[in-house]
């Protein structure tokens, strides 16, 4: 799992939600392979960790559990058909995952997501348009098992039947992420792993070359060397916090934490702040697991209270002395010019302010803004990409914060915390009710 998952951060590694979207692959994945065993070999008794999986399942991901429920449903009615009598186990495995699946639809959490984000879209044409362009890119992702087939000396073909079993699983795991708000990377990962053993299926192992095995512990090596540096960075951080968090364990005051991110994404890493909200739903469960009356997080890293601040005192700060102007001019659509953008630097990072031409902007867009760290092989690689692919590539740095008008211009707020790792910036407008960058990115060549 963690040589071939192609995005690790998507998948919160190595936070909380890595046990849904990275650790439950492994009974995911333990059970197709028991259904397909069972539907290879005619039948098979199926075992108490078989039934531990499916319970794990049950209560994973919903396109998981839809598409091994249907995939179980298709067997016991083709048994029904040709035997009119239907394994029992088969039909214990498919109730299970049946009412795992109705619990996880039904669910006050899945149902106020919807409601909030996950009809969104412009139009229906908008939605197919991003759930396309996703699934071709993950398919891009999938398509490098085929060089399995290269280790592989001899096609094994008389696992027809289990091989196509795989292969719904495959396609209903995709296809149902369409009726989702957003289809990601994390939930594209079970599809993937299913797609190396559909892939392994149709090789002869016994006559498999093993020397390929060598070669992905060395991409292994490569990868533990990259990552490794990334994780004790952060692991640094958090041991800072636990200190704080521990030494006030009882408190009956607001407690402040140190900065714990340095990007929202970057590499094999996704990290989430605590914020300066101790009502956030990230702050009130590490308060009250500490029994700590408010957790925030310091004030200096507080973005909101940054963008609050830009936003009421937007006429002084524009006139500052100390603020540096770069000008584009640069369209970002046929209506909308980023016309300037005010740099500040200072001792907790640096501000970063885009000018429009105009105030008269969609209420879903925001400003996103992506960096390319200085001195690390990947994002030079990275350059050689069009920039409009490149943008979803790089670390992301953003504040989510509205539009500010002032004298019918829009400015847009962000603060990059420490402008010294990177090499330049990539900036957008961003729809969020699309989910997609929308018209064209700017490149940003700042002095700091």
């Amino acid at each position: 799992i963690w040589v071939f998952h192609f995005d690790l951060g998507r998948s919160y590694f190595w936070t909380s939600g890595s046990l849904n979207y990275s650790w439950l692959l492994i009974p995911q994945l333990y059970l197709a392979g028991s259904i397909f065993q069972y539907v290879r070999e005619g039948r098979k008794s199926f075992n108490l960790l078989d039934y531990l999986c499916v319970i794990l399942v049950a209560f994973s991901n919903e396109n998981v559990v839809l598409s091994l429920f249907v995939v179980v449903f298709l067997i016991i009615l083709d048994q029904m058909i040709k035997r009119k009598l239907p394994d029992r186990n088969l039909i214990v495995i498919a109730a299970v995952l049946l009412i795992g699946g109705i619990t996880m639809l039904s669910s006050p959490a899945l149902t106020l997501r919807l409601s909030k984000d996950g009809f969104n879209y412009e139009s229906f044409d908008e939605r197919i348009l991003e759930y396309g362009k996703r699934t071709i890119y993950y398919l891009f992702c999938y398509s490098t098992v085929l060089l399995f087939f290269l280790a592989g000396r001899k096609s094994v073909t008389q696992n027809a039947r289990a091989q196509i079993m795989l292969f719904l699983v495959l396609l209903l795991s995709t296809v149902t992420m369409f009726f989702a708000p957003l289809f990601e990377p994390r939930s594209a990962i079970f599809g993937f792993m299913i797609c190396i053993m559909l892939v392994l299926s149709m090789i002869n192992l016994d006559n498999f070359k093993w020397s390929w095995l060598w070669i992905l512990v060395i991409i292994s090596s490569f990868l533990i060397v990259d990552r490794y540096p990334l994780f004790m960075k952060l692991n640094t951080r958090y041991n800072i916090n636990k200190v704080i968090l521990e030494e006030n364990r009882g408190s009956r005051d607001t407690v402040f934490l140190e900065r714990y991110c340095t990007s929202s994404k970057y590499q094999c890493l996704i990290c989430d702040d605590v914020t300066d909200d101790p009502e956030y739903m990230d702050n009130e469960p590490l308060a009250a697991f500490y029994n700590i009356h408010k957790v925030s997080l310091k004030p200096d890293y507080a973005l909101f209270a940054k963008w609050q601040g830009f936003s009421d005192m937007i006429v002084d700060y524009l006139n500052a002395n100390n603020l540096e102007s770069i000008i584009y001019g640069n369209a970002l659509n046929d209506r909308i010019v980023l016309e300037q953008i005010f740099l500040r630097k200072n001792d907790a990072g640096m501000d970063v302010v885009c000018e429009l031409n105009t105030n008269t902007v969609p209420d879903d867009y925001i400003m996103i803004i992506r960096g390319s760290k200085k001195g690390i092989n990947r994002y030079r690689i990275l350059d050689l990409l069009p920039i409009r692919i490149r943008l979803y590539f790089l670390d992301y740095l953003e504040y989510q914060g509205r539009m500010i008008s002032h004298e019918n211009k829009g400015y847009y707020f962000n603060h990059i915390f420490n402008p010294a790792d990177y090499a330049y910036y990539v900036v957008s407008l961003y729809s969020m009710n699309n989910h997609r960058p929308e018209g064209n990115p700017v490149k940003i060549e700042t002095p700091y």
